[in-house]
């Protein structure tokens, strides 16, 4: 007989939902509506990205806090408008060290939160087609919980991807001469 210390799945993830990354990251899923913000004060440097308080944004108007220039800035001229920020222009006419005063759209956005939760107990169900001789497979996978994502692409040229692993734990709920207390595996006929 077999004594089973561990068993671990690694699992190669493509599908990116918000719930799913908050899973991976042990973070925290939410929504926010859209928003109209005014006036966030933000000390700026030529050459280098402001990011805002509500990073998703768009429609800026940008102006000085003092409000001793009665225009806005231009955006592409002083600025350039990104939805994580603005990034100040080294030509534009926002100097070095000021203090702006910035009016935005925070755009409807899911949010996810790294970090800020811990793993929880999961039963897993695969169901698929053996494509080799096109049967139906379901696999139970009774306990276990997901780690922290192991390898995660942000960005690159293929599409995205995460490696994660999943701890297959004991299932002291199943018992019975022949039954496992991890996986069972359902080959259909």
């Amino acid at each position: 007989m077999y004594s089973v210390k561990a068993v671990t799945l690694d699992l190669d993830i493509k599908t990116f939902q918000p719930e799913i990354i908050a899973e991976m990251t042990m973070g925290v899923a939410t929504t926010r509506a859209e928003e109209a913000i005014s006036d966030e004060v933000q000390t700026v440097y030529k050459g280098t990205l402001v990011p805002l308080e509500n990073i998703g944004a768009g429609d800026f108007i940008v102006t000085d806090e003092a409000g001793t220039n009665p225009d806005p800035y231009v955006a592409g001229k002083d600025y350039l408008p990104t939805a994580a920020g603005i990034f100040v222009l080294e030509s534009g006419a926002i100097a070095d060290g000021a203090k702006i005063k910035v009016s935005y759209k925070a755009k409807q956005a899911n949010i996810v939160n790294w970090l800020v939760s811990s793993s929880q107990e999961r039963s897993l169900i695969f169901h698929g087609v053996n494509k080799a001789n096109r049967k139906e497979v379901a696999v139970e996978i009774f306990r276990g919980k997901f780690g922290f994502a192991d390898k995660y692409a942000l960005l690159g040229k293929d599409f995205r991807g995460a490696g994660l692993k999943f701890e297959v734990l004991s299932d002291p709920l199943q018992t019975g001469d022949g039954l496992s207390q991890w996986v069972r595996e359902t080959l259909m006929k």
